[in-house]
């Protein structure tokens, strides 16, 4: 029983590490991006729906969980606030340095 606990533990803490140093890595690639490239925010925007829905894809392939029918009326809120998040940080994103950034 606890060798199973403590594989379950070891999941959970590689998972958060690969969460976490992802993100990082993201947000450095896209501080590059904007600083070298002048590529435009909008367009990085795209690029990130696009790499989400298909990241959620490759989850339900592999059952790792199961899309979920929902109303617009339900589903309005939940895509409003993730479109204003994921633009606003890239705006963020290009206007601060990567240490204001991250304390916003």
């Amino acid at each position: 029983v606890w060798f199973m606990q403590m594989e379950t533990a070891l999941r959970v803490f590689w998972s958060i590490a690969l969460n976490i140093l992802s993100a990082i890595g993201i947000v450095f690639l896209n501080k590059v991006i904007y600083i070298h490239h002048g590529f435009p925010s909008m367009t990085l925007t795209l690029i990130h729906f696009i790499m989400t829905f298909l990241g959620l894809q490759i989850c339900v392939w592999f059952d790792v969980f199961r899309p979920k029918r929902l109303s617009i009326k339900q589903l309005l809120p939940l895509s409003a606030s993730f479109c204003g998040f994921v633009v606003f940080t890239n705006l963020s994103l290009q206007s601060n340095t990567i240490g204001t950034y991250q304390l916003a």
